[in-house]
């Protein structure tokens, strides 16, 4: 037999053999009712993003289903409202006992690395509506990369209709960097708050045509649009075969990853990493600025100047907090500011994978303070709560962020809305009071 015969041969008994394995698999499908999967049709649209005149972009809207986020080989439980938030949908008030909280924040508020009960915003309500009152409402306003200018957009587009009792706006390390580069993008007012984006007229000529839009700009609702899935998700679609290599592939991938995790941290107990510390790198550099010593993926989501260097540099969100207290104030809401740490800031221990395989070592940065000092000052310049939650993560860090994302995972998000119910709960439990003997 030539060798081109065998190679048809082979060809030939392979296809016999797939298209067999087809027919089986396309059985056991149909009579276990699998034929396609919620995760597979959930994964057609997930976090895909529209534009908006005032916030450039907001979540997918009145999206349900399951998305992947950072942590390999996990999906996570989400549901979007019509507005593009992960949170109840937005009616205005009919009975005025209820008291309600807005939460603004980014990713951590949205809720990275977590299904949709598992949230803060999420776990927190269930804590105030156990142990304070059933009439509290708590709304997450959180998307992915929001930072302060979009919080004083959130307030002006949404305060009027969700009428608050308080708002919390949790801070993100990031926050500051990104206010910075993002002022450009707006027209400001004679406050230097942000008003509209100077490129709002294109983003709504380009936006697709079937926004609805109220006369402030808010956007009310969005159907979703067609959106053609990639080969490899049609190729799970058609063929039984394929989705179950696809399946059996991932599955490899998660316990590959479990041992990749064991071997890692096996390697850094036994002093084999590299541990970089802020007393090293401000040493190095000087304590005014490190951001030269560390890598540019760290320094996203890292303060990197001293407090007096930070409150010159990162005037944009002071501005952007205060657009939000006035706000607050107009609509006669308590304005809360919070912090959370990164888990390079409160642990070694915590995200040790993310950690090694982007820098190939271990930031230890937990005796920088800079972030809350910083939200300190600006918190006492607003005349308004700093609740800091770094001290609350020193001590109960312990498993609370993923493995390859530094998001909280199910239990730091837990932590945080803890940290955040024991800090507020008087205040609501005395607005209700004061609310009924009204």
């Amino acid at each position: 037999m030539t060798a081109k015969k065998a190679f048809v041969t082979l060809f030939v008994m392979l296809l016999i053999t797939a298209m067999f394995l087809e027919g089986i698999l396309r059985i056991f499908d149909i009579a276990s009712g699998a034929i396609v999967s919620q995760d597979l049709l959930s994964q057609l649209d997930t976090r895909a993003t529209v534009q908006h005149p005032f916030l450039q972009y907001t979540a997918r809207r009145s999206y349900e289903g399951y998305v992947h986020f950072i942590e390999p080989g996990k999906t996570f439980w989400v549901k979007t409202n019509a507005n593009g938030f992960r949170t109840h949908e937005f009616y205005p008030k009919t009975d005025g006992q209820e008291y309600r909280i807005l939460v603004l924040g980014d990713s951590f508020t949205y809720g990275f690395n977590a299904n949709q009960e598992e949230t803060y915003p999420a776990v927190l309500e269930r804590l105030l509506r156990e142990n304070v009152s059933k009439n509290v409402r708590v709304y997450s306003l959180g998307v992915p990369s929001y930072s302060g200018v979009r919080y004083a957009m959130l307030m002006r587009l949404y305060s009027d209709l969700l009428q608050p009792d308080m708002v919390i706006v949790a801070v993100d390390a990031s926050d500051f960097r990104e206010d910075s580069d993002r002022i450009g993008s707006y027209v400001v007012d004679e406050s230097a708050a942000p008003v509209v984006l100077k490129d709002a007229k294109e983003l709504m000529q380009d936006a697709p045509k079937n926004f609805v839009i109220d006369e402030s700009g808010a956007l009310l609702t969005k159907t979703n649009d067609d959106r053609s899935p990639s080969l490899f998700r049609r190729l799970q679609f058609g063929s039984s075969l394929f989705r179950h290599l696809a399946d059996g592939w991932e599955f490899l991938r998660r316990e590959a990853n479990v041992v990749r995790f064991a071997l890692i941290e096996r390697s850094y107990r036994k002093g084999k990493i590299p541990v970089v510390t802020y007393d090293d790198l401000a040493s190095q550099s000087g304590a005014r600025d490190i951001s030269a010593a560390i890598p540019a993926r760290l320094l996203t989501d890292f303060v990197p100047y001293d407090l007096q260097t930070a409150l010159q540099k990162y005037t944009p969100t002071l501005t952007s907090l205060r657009a939000v207290k006035t706000t607050c104030d107009r609509v006669g809401a308590t304005l809360y500011l919070s912090s959370y740490p990164y888990p390079w800031m409160v642990s070694t221990q915590e995200a040790l994978a993310y950690q090694i395989l982007g820098f190939g070592k271990v930031y230890d940065m937990r005796n920088n303070r800079v972030q809350p000092q910083l939200m300190d000052a600006f918190a006492a310049q607003l005349h308004v709560k700093h609740l800091d939650a770094f001290p609350f993560f020193e001590t109960n860090a312990n498993g609370s962020y993923g493995k390859l994302d530094p998001h909280f995972n199910a239990q730091g998000y837990a932590l945080y809305a803890k940290f955040l119910f024991e800090n507020i709960q008087e205040k609501v439990r005395k607005d209700l009071g004061a609310g009924a003997q009204r």
